[in-house]
């Protein structure tokens, strides 16, 4: 979220040359913050909390709800942390006068609620869930500002339209890579857990289609995002003002660091196999985000 505010919005803010500050506060972004943080970990509380059994065969070690917190605990820290967000949420909305963003926690932390109990029993709609969840994390970054500087400055900028149509489209993208690159983790989560949710009832796609179904869907997705990474490039560097060092950092940012992942799930046979993909496609995701800072300081 800081990466979209500071890396993204704000470059855009100051090629804008009308002197654009951020019209949402710092205190007001943190809270922001606050609000995903809140919900991811009331998220992963329920998932655990739910997971019992199918933890002591997947990742035995790390089974902590029934062994160091008692049920009971959890629920309520759970239910805590997900009251938390939706009066941060409130907060923000009444005090910039922006009501609809008050739905994001109400959608996110019944998505994740329901995510172990009955939407990961459903074929492919667990994944799809999850990714959908870490594709809005962008979106929510810049959802007040977004409407604030519209408020403030549209009467200033020469061709507000544009501008704003720009944003959006740079922000909807990164958010597409987040789906994309998620939806990809989940399936090789899925692919080294499968003892585990077998014995839950999970129907996660290689229990229903086998490992080799899904590798190769996993290598398709990977294929997806090498095209769609590649014709992003394209349309970045098809003008001649961009520098050569910057399709290099681009190119190191972006795609190597998926064809690396791309190697290992190729060579992935076991359970360790598939957590190193996984692994790696988390590096991905980090060096996509390194990349949006990096390349506002490439000349």
């Amino acid at each position: 979220m800081a990466v979209m505010r500071y890396g993204v919005l704000w470059p855009a803010m100051q090629d804008s040359a009308i002197g654009m500050k951020f019209p949402l506060s710092t205190f007001s972004f943190v809270l922001l913050v606050l609000v995903a943080v809140l919900l991811t970990a009331a998220g992963n509380v329920i998932n655990d909390y739910f997971d019992q059994k199918v933890d002591r065969i997947n990742k035995p070690q790390n089974v902590i709800i029934g062994t160091k917190v008692k049920r009971r605990v959890a629920i309520v820290l759970h239910q805590s942390m997900n009251v938390l967000a939706l009066l941060f949420t409130l907060f923000i909305c009444f005090r910039y006068q922006y009501y609809w963003p008050v739905l994001f926690p109400i959608v996110i932390a019944t998505i994740l609620w329901w995510y172990s109990p009955a939407l990961k029993t459903k074929f492919l709609v667990g994944n799809i869930a999850v990714a959908f969840c870490t594709a809005v994390v962008p979106l929510w970054a810049v959802l007040f500002e977004m409407e604030l500087i519209q408020r403030k400055y549209s009467d200033m900028l020469v061709e507000p339209s544009a501008f704003f149509n720009k944003l959006w489209f740079a922000i909807t993208v990164i958010a597409f890579f987040a789906f994309l690159l998620s939806l990809i983790r989940e399936v090789l989560k899925d692919m080294e857990d499968v003892s585990g949710d077998r014995e839950g009832g999970y129907k996660t796609l290689p229990i229903k289609k086998g490992l080799a179904f899904a590798k190769t869907y996993s290598l398709l997705l990977y294929l997806l995002y090498l095209l769609a990474i590649s014709g992003i490039g394209f349309l970045i560097f098809k003008k001649s003002d961009y520098a050569i060092s910057k399709i290099i950092v681009f190119v190191i940012f972006t795609i190597l660091p998926a064809i690396f992942a791309v190697f290992l799930l190729l060579n992935a046979k076991d359970k360790s196999g598939y957590h190193r993909a996984s692994g790696a496609t988390k590096i991905v995701m980090l060096f996509g985000l390194i990349y949006l800072i990096v390349t506002n300081f490439i000349k």
